[in-house]
């Protein structure tokens, strides 16, 4: 993690955000896989990572970022934050990643954060918020899935 952390930093510092996004993303999320994170407890490292594709802590990604790589950075630092037990602070990234994936129609994104929305309200005890954000979840798979069915 240490050499993709400085591949990431040196691209971020050069303006290659894009480039350096597929540096962090491409060996160890293919697939949405955060293997190295479940395995080895690398929660905190991947947060401080990610924080290099922020223009504004966690909430708001640099511009020169696409929009469905911006909808994902918001996703994925909401998914640490979960993660590392950081509930309340988790909401306003996957709140915003939602909003983002929804309106560039990334349907699987959608479904995503907000699954992981309904896990933190439920966590939290908010048990009609964690329904809504469910159904949210499921809507967006069924609109992904339909999609997938159109492509074939």
């Amino acid at each position: 993690m240490r050499t993709l952390s400085r591949g990431v930093v040196h691209a971020c510092r050069a303006g290659y955000f894009q480039e350096a996004w597929k540096i962090f993303w491409e060996p160890k999320r293919s697939e949405y896989d955060h293997r190295p994170c479940h395995i080895f407890g690398q929660w905190s490292k991947d947060l401080e990572i990610l924080s290099r594709f922020f223009d504004k802590k966690y909430t708001e990604p640099v511009t020169d970022l696409d929009d469905r790589t911006k909808a994902l950075t918001l996703n994925e630092a909401g998914f640490d934050m979960r993660a590392l037990g950081r509930l309340p602070q988790a909401q306003e990234p996957l709140q915003n990643g939602w909003k983002r994936a929804k309106a560039g129609e990334y349907w699987d994104l959608a479904a995503i954060a907000a699954g992981n929305m309904s896990k933190i309200k439920r966590a939290l005890g908010k048990i009609v918020e964690a329904l809504d954000w469910a159904t949210k979840s499921e809507h967006a798979n069924l609109y992904f899935e339909q999609r997938v069915e159109d492509d074939v």
